[in-house]
């Protein structure tokens, strides 16, 4: 079992506003964190979207959602197949 700690999606207005050193702080920390075994950091923040995928600067609308869902979902079933050699189910069985 891992805990997954995901980046969303940030606007590029918005990361042009990020301190540098706030930002410089907060990639450390996610780093530091992914050192454990147990914990998957996925980096989505910088991903180049188009603006009808946001809300606003920091928030997917209905578009984005769908694309972080698939990316997510992507992402989730290579890591089943490296761990285990097989495609595993994403929900548990009833």
């Amino acid at each position: 079992n891992h805990i997954w700690i995901v980046g969303t999606p940030l606007h590029r207005d918005y990361l042009q506003r990020i301190e540098a050193g706030g930002w410089i702080a907060y990639k450390e920390s996610m780093q530091k964190l992914s050192l454990n075994p147990q914990v998957k950091y996925i980096s989505l923040e910088e991903a180049d979207l188009p603006d009808e995928f946001y809300k606003d600067c920091d928030h997917l609308n209905e578009n984005g959602h769908h694309w972080l869902a698939d990316t997510l979902n992507s992402l989730i079933t290579e890591a089943n197949i490296q761990a285990t050699g097989r495609i595993a189910p994403l929900t548990s069985p009833k």
